[in-house]
């Protein structure tokens, strides 16, 4: 079974159907690109791991390694050089 939803529109006077006006509109291609992801800690830049990997979980992973960004701050994503840029900031406080 087949649906066909035809619209009738006016221009200038004239009655068309949206699929005639679809047909004589220019074709527009698109280009779709997958961003790489960057993290950013401390100023040193820290590979992705694994792109389906949530931030929260590359966090957690690179927690043994860098214990200060348990409370840092996630600022982004931010595009820079074509890459989506995640930076962790640390937490500001005193000790004691």
């Amino acid at each position: 079974m087949s649906l066909i939803v035809a619209r009738c529109v006016t221009n200038s006077g004239t009655n068309v159907i949206n699929s005639d006006v679809l047909q004589s509109e220019e074709k527009m291609a698109l280009k779709v690109e997958v961003a790489v992801r960057e993290f950013v800690f401390d100023g040193h830049t820290l590979p992705d791991p694994d792109s389906s990997m949530s931030v929260e979980r590359v966090r957690e992973m690179y927690m043994p390694s860098h214990p200060e960004i348990t409370t840092a701050e996630v600022v982004g994503p931010e595009f820079v050089d074509g890459k989506m840029r995640y930076t962790f900031n640390r937490a500001i406080g005193h000790k004691g």
